[in-house]
């Protein structure tokens, strides 16, 4: 018989760097899942500020987002597949 033993869990993160940000935002995108995935940008009140699509094709990449148009303040960062893959923490500083 086949022993069944339980995958380890999926490495899905998403770093932010600079932290905090003012005009660029550099993301390392990290997941098992590749294809098209949208990275969404919402405000403290869960309103959505923005989205981008991305085409990942590899299990870890970088991506650049224009982050000089929102305003001083926390936002939440979400990295979306077929499911919410990983969320993150953003400020925005003058």
């Amino acid at each position: 018989t086949a022993l069944n033993i339980p995958k380890a869990p999926n490495e899905n993160f998403i770093h932010l760097f600079p932290n905090p940000a003012s005009s660029s935002l550099n993301l390392v995108v990290s997941s098992e899942e590749k294809g098209l995935l949208t990275i969404v940008v919402y405000d403290i009140t869960g309103k959505k500020i923005m989205d981008k699509q991305i085409s990942k094709t590899e299990y870890v990449m970088s991506v650049s987002l224009d982050v000089s148009d929102l305003a001083k303040g926390s936002y939440i960062i979400k990295l979306v597949g077929t499911d919410v893959l990983a969320t993150t923490k953003l400020v925005i500083a003058e």
